[in-house]
């Protein structure tokens, strides 16, 4: 089973699943996201709007999910605060 994934949330836009848990990112770690997958920030924000059509939604979350689905080594670390994720970021980094 992979840790992360991603969804469209009930109430609209893309929410981060990571293991049992769900998060709405904001839009820095949406950049990030979309930066790490090689998406542009600007058309992936679109896409995964809580206004955009459902049709968007999904192709934003097919997008992220085809994306680290195949990418090999998809450690990453993130950062949330109540419910949002403020970050993403390869899990190669380490503390000094």
């Amino acid at each position: 089973m992979r840790a992360a994934g991603f969804e469209v949330a009930l109430t609209g836009g893309v929410r981060v699943r990571v293991a049992d848990d769900r998060y709405q990112p904001t839009d820095f770690a949406l950049g990030q996201i979309a930066g790490r997958a090689g998406v542009p920030h600007p058309y992936l924000r679109e896409l995964a709007a809580a206004q955009a059509a459902p049709w968007q939604q999904d192709q934003a979350s097919e997008i992220l999910g085809r994306h680290y689905g195949n990418a090999g080594d998809g450690r990453v670390l993130v950062r949330s605060v109540r419910g949002h994720l403020r970050g993403w970021v390869a899990g190669r980094r380490r503390r000094a």
